[in-house]
Formats: structure tokens, sequence, C-alpha cells
């Protein structure tokens, strides 16, 4: 440790009520200004002990030339008499303790919670030190796989349109010269090239998701909920369905994962239809008290069993053969995977037969009372 002090019988007084506590005093000593600047700017010390009032200068000083030399070495000031001003003011530059000289007895305890606080510090510098250099690290690991991952999808995606291209060629040479058995095979062996590539686009739009950390930006969902029915403006057409928005917030999100969330919870309405009934989807909003916005997309389409609600979340989980639908059944779980990005989450509910509700819950973000965005409206087909 170092000692600050111009008084001889106040250091050998300090040192001596430290060595009867149990300290293992090796002690540094100087009360002059340049003296002490070489001693801490030369040495690591585990704690200093200065007097307030010193030749020509301060505790206050000693405390600012710590400072201005980057040493976060704890500070305990000694002093005769301390004014509460001046005590805060000392406090505030960075003194752990003062000790009265007229109480002695008290610096191994203010020494001892000097330590213990400046052990405390060190740790939680190495612990922020070590995780900003993991999260460094794991920016680069995310760079390196979303390369990765796009340049195996498109190796990967060469071949298969070789194949498909090839089987066109020998269909078109073929044609009317094979019998029905040899263009079924054809037709099978396009089919399958046809959703292998499928299922490669689809995992790495999941993965895009799952590595890329997205900026947040205020989104009006109402906005971004009108875009997406104008792309489905077909398909809503095509099966007469109609689709009703209620008001919508506006909150901090990415706008282009927001988006797709809409797109495959609205195409998964679509995909599970009844036959038996005009599809009926329903979109609304509430927000919660503790600051998140509950989303509601609710459909009176063929349901599904409650037992498999988390399944359905799972990447190429299906609860209907595949003959059935089409997609590759991974909408659902690039929706989980958005909800839980944003700090959210999402579950469904349905009974078979009956329809269901997919809620999906997010931070508001800080935007102010999350307003509604716009009225309601409503779409259907002819």
């Amino acid at each position: 440790m170092l000692f600050v002090e111009d008084s001889p019988a106040d250091l050998e007084l300090g040192c001596t009520e430290l060595v009867r506590d149990g300290f293992d005093v090796q002690v540094d000593a100087t009360d002059r200004k340049e003296e002490f600047t070489a001693l801490i700017t030369s040495r690591d010390y585990d704690i200093v002990i200065t007097d307030y009032g010193l030749p020509g200068w301060t505790g206050l000083d000693v405390l600012r030339i710590l400072h201005e030399n980057g040493r976060q070495t704890p500070v305990i000031l000694l002093t005769g008499s301390l004014g509460d001003q001046t005590a805060v003011q000392c406090l505030k530059g960075g003194a752990c303790d003062y000790v009265l000289k007229d109480n002695f007895a008290r610096l191994p305890h203010a020494v001892r919670l000097a330590l213990r606080d400046a052990t405390i510090e060190r740790q939680r510098r190495l612990a922020e030190l070590t995780l900003e250099q993991y999260a460094a690290q794991l920016e680069r690991s995310n760079f390196d796989l979303q390369e990765f991952l796009s340049i195996a999808s498109h190796d990967m995606q060469e071949p298969l349109r070789k194949i498909r291209w090839f089987i066109g060629q020998l269909q078109t040479q073929l044609d009317g010269d094979t019998d029905a058995a040899v263009q079924h095979t054809m037709s099978r062996i396009d089919a399958g090239a046809t959703r292998m590539a499928a299922i490669i686009d689809a995992l790495l739009a999941y993965s895009k998701i799952a590595v890329g950390a997205q900026p947040l930006t205020s989104v009006n969902l109402s906005e971004v909920m009108l875009e997406v029915l104008s792309e489905f403006s077909e398909q809503v057409q095509a099966v007469n369905a109609q689709v009703e928005v209620g008001p919508l917030p506006v909150i901090r999100a990415n706008h282009v994962q927001i988006d797709r969330l809409f797109q495959d919870l609205i195409s998964n309405a679509l995909t599970y239809r009844s036959p038996d009934r005009r599809l009926h989807i329903q979109v609304s909003s509430r927000s919660r008290e503790d600051g998140h916005v509950e989303l509601s997309i609710s459909d009176n389409g063929i349901g599904f069993d409650e037992q498999y609600a988390d399944r359905i979340f799972r990447p190429f989980q299906r609860l209907h053969p595949r003959e059935d639908t089409v997609g590759v059944g991974i909408g659902l779980a690039i929706c989980r995977k958005i909800a839980v990005q944003h700090g959210g989450t999402i579950h469904a509910t349905s009974r078979p037969g009956e329809g269901s509700t997919f809620t999906v819950t997010l931070p508001s973000g800080g935007v102010e009372s999350a307003p509604v965005a716009s009225a309601e409206c409503s779409f259907a087909g002819s």
C-alpha cells in the first residue's frame, strides 16, 4: 500500500492499527506530489491512504492525479476534521471512505471494505471485457456462418437447377414416345428437385433470422399488415376469404422481420382453411400494462389438436399430410425465431375443425403509449 502522509507519527499509528488487525503491511510513503506521481505510475498499489491536508496540496489532488494516470486504485482519506461539503466533494472525486485521525481504530475496517469493493469492481470490469470479446467473436462467427450459408445455398441450388433442366429436356425429347410410368417417374424427379430447392431457400431464410442481429426502428404494424394483405390479394380473392384487421399499434421492431412474421401467419391461415366454410381471418391487438403489445391472428380453418401446439413451431414439423398442403413446414419456426429475437413470444390455441388463434407478444420498445396506427379495415374475396 501507499501512504501519502507528512506526519511520521500518524504514519506509524496507521500501520500499527493495520498490523494489529492482521494485515501484512508493506508500505511505501511520501508527502511530495512529484514523488507520489512517480510512484503510482511505476508501481501498482492495492490501496492509497492519504492525509487530506498535505504541504502545498490536498487529498483531492491525490484523487485527480490517480484519475489522470488511469489508475483505479482505491483511496482512503485521513483527516483531523472534514466538513460535510468537503467530504461529499472527496467521495464524488473517487475516494472510497475517510477516517478521522481521532478514530484510527476504524482504519482497518475501512481498508478491508475498500479492498473488497475494489476486487468486485475488477471482477466486473473483467467480466465486461470478456463479454465484449465474446460478443465480437460471435459477431465474426455469425458473419462467417452467414457467408457460408449463402455460398452453400448457391452451390446446392446449382445441381438442382441442372437436374430440372435435364428432366425438362428429356420430357421434350421423349414426348409421346414414352409410357405413362416413365413420364410419372420424370415428374416425380422434377417435383423432388423443386421441393429440395424450396427447402434450401427456407433453410437460408431461417438461418438469416437465426444469426443476424437486425436494426430496430419505429414500425407501423397497420402499414405492414396492409402491405402483406396486398401481396396476398390474389389468394384472398381466389378462396373468397374475408380478412378483418383491427387497429394496430406502432412499436419498435425490425420492419423486414415483422413483414415476414405477418406473411407466414396469413399464409398459414390461407393454407389450412376449411373446405366446408368461407375462410374468415381476424387480426387484432391490445396493449398490456407490462409494456408489451399482444397481437392475435385468428381463423376459422381446420385447426389442430392443442397437444401439438409446441410442435408446430419446430422446423419441418407438420400435422397434416404433405400432399394436402404447400410449403416445406418452416414458416411457423421462422415466426417463433422472429418473436424471440424481438424479446417476445408466440403461442397457438386451437380446436380441430373450428380454427386457430396465433398470439404474438412483442415489446412496444418504448414507443410512447404504443399509439394506434390506423382505423379498422376489411378485405374480402369477390
